[in-house]
């Protein structure tokens, strides 16, 4: 075991864990808003609470005007261990339960510690789990990589549940295993999805190799509204939301 969480102290460690803060991903900017996805949420230091043994993440509806000229509609949380805690291969597994609903877009995600080969898409992106909660029958496996924002490129598999379970359902862990050369994506151990070097290989600012043979760190947030689910805004019964974490475990080993 390299890592383990399974928020049972009571309140956050943060000798692993940041919030993120705001509407803007470069606060000032005004073209940055919504996290550059257009999404609809600020996040704050009070929309998340560690109860009965889980990390819970809450979006709620609480409108606030920002200095840029935009106004979100919703407050979210979004936690990251950039900074403290990174790995570059082995297993992680995520125990989460997911909100449903329109316009919720749960996610469990990496990126680089250091964007070593130039920012967003160039040093890569990783996502190990992410819905959208008006189908929440199925979640997406994604990579994302490009030399620039206009070679950006994007590799995705999907996950359908059983009949008569979703993301909601249940707790379900996600899973992400990283060698050198290759990823593989499971949910509950299944295999759904995997790449290999060769996948990403002409579209990469450094070796294709080094892009995600580096350390990235997690990311855990619930986000409303936003490009991924074509900017769908959330039914007044789907809010608030919680989307729960039960544990995470990072291991060397499959």
């Amino acid at each position: 075991m390299i890592w383990e969480e399974n928020f049972s102290e009571g309140t956050l460690n943060n000798k692993y864990w940041n919030l993120d803060l705001g509407y803007f991903h470069t606060p000032g900017d005004a073209n940055s808003y919504g996290w550059g996805n257009r999404e609809l949420q600020y996040y704050t230091d009070s929309n998340y609470c560690i109860r009965d043994g889980c990390l819970q993440i809450k979006a709620t509806r609480e409108a606030q005007v920002f200095p840029e000229g935009h106004t979100a509609n919703y407050a979210s949380a979004r936690l990251t261990t950039r900074g403290k805690f990174s790995y570059t291969h082995g297993r992680i597994d995520v125990t989460a339960r997911m909100p449903v609903g329109t316009g919720l877009w749960p996610a469990i995600w990496l990126l680089p510690e250091e964007n070593q080969f130039g920012p967003w898409p160039a040093s890569g992106e990783i996502d190990i789990a992410e819905c959208r909660g008006r189908v929440p029958d199925r979640i997406q496996g994604t990579l994302h990589f490009g030399r620039d924002l206009q070679d950006h490129q994007h590799l995705s598999g999907e996950y359908i549940f059983p009949t008569g379970q979703n993301v909601g359902s249940a707790f379900h862990t996600y899973s992400l295993i990283r060698r050198p050369d290759a990823l593989f994506w499971l949910v509950n151990d299944e295999l759904f999805f995997s790449l290999s070097e060769a996948d990403w290989s002409g579209h990469s600012a450094g070796t294709s190799k080094a892009i995600f043979d580096q350390p990235f760190y997690l990311i855990l947030n619930l986000a409303v509204g936003g490009a991924y689910d074509d900017d769908k805004i959330p039914e007044p019964e789907n809010i608030p939301a919680v989307m729960m974490i039960n544990s995470i475990r990072v291991s060397s080993e499959e």
